[in-house]
């Protein structure tokens, strides 16, 4: 890297050695320390293939990397790889600061991972390949942030674009990048999340085309490669359901909300046993629809559905599904709630808002890792307390409590605003002593071995309620 990019990374210039010894270190809250520059190629003498069952071919000099095949040449002979078979290329000429992104992307430090790679790239400029993984990396990384309008950084006043432009990039970079039809989607994902919803519908009809095109050229090859449409089909129909919710919320128009809710259960009937992932996000959504429908008695009861199914089969694939899950049963019942108060039923409000109470927290104490669903849960715990102030002892410190948990571990995220605005509320110096009943286990109190994980990463990003 020449002197002016040195100078323009300055700030990577440490911790390098805590970094790569121990999980990396908050210098703000909510962003990682990022990687040291200038460590060096890493890699050895020639191109890795990593197949997805994560055996690897012998190194070898890769000359096309495609969505159709990668094939690399090995003692002057060419070798032949189907992309569909290709987990992943480790370059030779990878630096530290590639491998360091790839370490976070694999420990979800997503913004983090996302400094990393746009460190990479820049020290890697002569390199075809980095534009196409950087810049589809930087994008994933802010798209699992939900960084939808880009961000800047605390530590370094760098503003990063929106996930679209760098998935954008990446197909600039290479037209047949094995990550197209992942990349075309989600472009109209993020664009509707931006609320650019023309720029989102014209790049959702481009993907579907696209997907089709992809079809008929791999049609005669294999139909193993049809896995990979299949998977961009759910993918497409979740986005349709991201775009259709956006503009409902927008509009405040039922009908959109159903058309989300049709499109999200298309995409987990095309993810079903197969995209655990996209399974999850999309019932999720589903769960997210049906509360702003209204519909709290069909949320409760898709939700427990999905704890059943858990408690019955507890696959580690199914996991992602359960903080969505509680924190639907928790909406609901806060929701009913808010109900039972305006009609001045008294006895079954208080009983809502401690069924949601109970909800919220179970999320914060067995899901603590899931950022997004936290700083929300935490908020919402804030308001049953406050709303049981009259019956239970300690509820406004509790309720405290739990607003400066959002404020302090997830600042960037839009709750945070909310909870401090709610601290305003809040009688001054309520000092009650803290209920300490058996069993609860308040927020500020995670496990040990999880500390440092809270701290790494970005916050969840804007609300989407």
């Amino acid at each position: 890297m020449n002197t002016t990019n040195r100078h323009d990374h300055r700030w990577a210039w440490t911790l390098l050695g805590l970094l790569l010894a121990l999980a990396p270190v908050a210098l703000h809250a909510g962003e990682a320390a990022p990687p040291k520059e200038g460590e060096g190629m890493e890699g050895g003498d020639g191109d890795v293939v990593v197949m997805t069952d994560n055996t690897a071919r012998p190194p070898m000099k890769v000359t096309e990397d495609n969505y159709i095949e990668v094939v690399g040449v090995l003692a002057n002979r060419p070798v032949k790889t189907p992309a569909w078979k290709v987990k992943e290329v480790q370059y030779a000429d990878r630096n530290q600061m590639y491998i360091t992104g790839m370490e976070f992307r694999q420990k979800g430090l997503h913004f983090t991972s996302t400094k990393a790679f746009e460190l990479a790239i820049g020290s890697l400029s002569g390199s075809k390949w980095a534009q196409d993984y950087c810049n589809y990396y930087m994008a994933e990384g802010l798209y699992h942030a939900k960084d939808w309008k880009g961000r800047t950084s605390a530590q370094n006043n760098k503003t990063y674009a929106p996930p679209a432009d760098y998935y954008a990039k990446c197909i600039a970079a290479n037209p047949k990048s094995r990550f197209l039809l992942d990349a075309m989607v989600k472009i109209g994902i993020c664009r509707a999340q931006e609320g650019k919803f023309a720029e989102a519908k014209s790049a959702l009809d481009a993907a579907e085309a696209r997907i089709r095109a992809y079809r008929n050229e791999v049609m005669n090859i294999s139909p193993e490669y049809f896995a990979v449409a299949t998977e961009a089909e759910a993918l497409l129909n979740y986005g349709k359901g991201v775009l259709f919710e956006s503009q409902a919320r927008e509009n405040k128009d039922d009908s959109l909300y159903s058309r989300a809710l049709s499109s999200f259960k298309s995409a987990q009937s095309g993810a079903t046993g197969k995209y655990y992932r996209l399974y999850a996000d999309a019932v999720d959504s589903e769960l997210r629809v049906m509360i702003a429908m209204d519909d709290t008695t069909g949320a409760q009861e898709r939700a427990k559905s999905v704890i059943d199914s858990f408690r019955k089969n507890p696959e580690p694939n199914l996991i992602p599904m359960m903080p969505a899950a509680f924190m639907a049963l928790g909406l609901a019942h806060y929701q009913d709630a808010e109900k039972n108060l305006k009609k001045e039923r008294l006895p079954q409000a208080e009983f809502s808002f401690s069924e949601a109470r109970w909800n919220f927290l179970h999320v914060i104490v067995e899901y603590f890792d899931d950022k997004d669903h936290v700083a929300k849960a935490n908020y919402y715990a804030g308001r049953c307390y406050e709303a049981l102030k009259d019956s239970e002892f300690a509820a406004l410190t509790k309720a405290r409590r739990h607003y400066d948990s959002v404020v302090n571990e997830f600042g960037e995220s839009a709750f945070a605003q909310l909870a401090q605005e709610r601290l305003k509320e809040l009688p001054a110096g309520a000092t009650e002593e803290l209920d300490t009943t058996p069993g609860e286990k308040l927020p500020d109190e995670p496990d040990a071995k999880k500390e440092g994980e809270k701290k790494e990463d970005a916050a969840p990003a804007a609300k989407t309620e």
